[in-house]
């Protein structure tokens, strides 16, 4: 009766994703129903110091936010976040190629008592010392991610950066590394992987853990190539990508570097911020977008009123399935949009068997953290230290 009562047993005919479906919809309604925002992805600019040849932003209009439009943003925020706390996310471009916008908006938020904090998305180019600790003290920078694509040699010429002073880019950016895990950020090292880097990078794992490989505070992750524009180095198959992906991130692993998991990272309403209505995408000109991919035909409205296109909004919470959908046993966790391009392939192996990796680790993960609470809280009552009621 327990396996029943809990859903691990179900009649056979039960349809379990239209009760997956039914719960995800429920879930939505119960969300705190009201128009603040409370999640904004800023572009402080769309121009890069770097030039990788995979870049999905090839061809975009290159501007950067004014000091006077970074000041209608803070203002913009302060208008719709009813008080709450903000989540902000600094974005590009890339976001340090105009760092003093950061320094208007963050102002704003300051002189409003709006409480904030920020992650980052950053080529680590510009992420200096004193650039760490002003991220942290001023910008309320918790986290950043910096994307590494091979050793030295197959970085420097991948980035191709345009700053011509630095015989090694690579070596700045580990500097800065290091200069980012002193002051307390928490480092996510992307390692962006196509055919081309795929052997590449288990040498730079190897690098990156041998100069941090101790520190508690850096983190790694895989991202396959290749989903939008750009010229990647495709993989014979989707196979030989899933392994190379699976052996990369068994690697990091094995240096104590993945993403710490958890169940509730795997348990969404949600596919991202384009169907969110709490997030908003900021563009170096106040106009509003749902997806940071920037296109500008997906424009929805700007910060300087309230007017929105209801027509793009609707058409960005439209989901879809696959044929492949209804026998897959990660269904109750999938948020399939029809308009985002991560999806206009189906879903491939890749994608599920990394998301069954995932929630596997999380409930090994989640189990331990439940096993070492209950553990401890035995031990504090026999030594008459725990004074509450059952934790359940």
């Amino acid at each position: 009766m327990e396996l029943i009562r809990h859903w691990f047993l179900v009649p056979q005919d039960f349809d379990e994703c239209k009760q997956s479906d039914d719960v995800r919809q429920l879930g939505k309604l119960l969300q705190k129903q009201t128009n603040e925002r409370t999640s904004f992805t800023i572009l402080t600019t769309t121009d890069c110091n770097a030039r990788c040849y995979y870049c999905y932003e090839m061809g975009i209009s290159r501007y950067a936010m004014t000091p006077e439009t970074a000041k209608d943003v803070g203002e913009h925020i302060v208008r719709v976040c009813g008080g709450e706390k903000v989540k902000l996310s600094w974005f590009g471009g890339e976001p340090l190629y105009n760092a003093g916008v950061i320094d208007v908006i963050c102002s704003v938020l300051q002189e409003h008592t709006v409480e904030y904090s920020s992650i980052m998305t950053s080529n680590g180019f510009y992420l200096d010392a004193q650039t760490a600790l002003k991220a942290i003290r001023d910008w309320h920078v918790h986290t950043v991610q910096i994307t590494i694509d091979g050793t030295e040699s197959v970085y420097n010429r991948t980035k191709a950066f345009i700053d011509r002073d630095v015989s090694s880019p690579f070596q700045r950016v580990m500097d800065n590394i290091e200069s980012a895990l002193d002051a307390s950020l928490n480092v996510v090292i992307r390692l962006n992987m196509d055919r081309a880097n795929a052997e590449d990078l288990f040498a730079l794992v190897d690098v990156i853990a041998d100069r941090f490989g101790h520190r508690s505070n850096l983190f790694g992750r895989v991202a396959l190539l290749g989903q939008f524009e750009g010229k990647i180095h495709a993989f014979s198959s989707a196979q030989e990508a899933c392994d190379f992906q699976i052996r990369l991130q068994d690697k990091l692993k094995s240096f104590g570097m993945e993403m710490k998991p958890s169940l509730k990272r795997c348990l969404h309403f949600n596919q991202c911020m384009a169907d969110n209505d709490s997030c908003e995408v900021i563009l170096p000109d106040g106009r509003i977008e749902r997806c940071e991919h920037v296109r500008e035909s997906e424009v929805i409205g700007t910060i300087f009123d309230e007017a929105r296109d209801a027509e793009k909004v609707q058409a960005w919470r439209e989901t879809m399935s696959f044929p492949e959908c209804k026998e897959c046993e990660m269904y109750p966790m999938c948020v399939i949009l029809k308009k985002c391009e991560w999806n206009q392939n189906g879903c491939p192996e890749t994608r599920r068997n990394n998301n069954r990796r995932n929630v596997k680790a999380a409930l090994l993960a989640d189990y331990r953290r439940e096993k070492e609470a209950v553990g401890k809280e035995s031990n504090e009552t026999e030594t008459g230290l725990y004074f509450g009621g059952s934790r359940w």
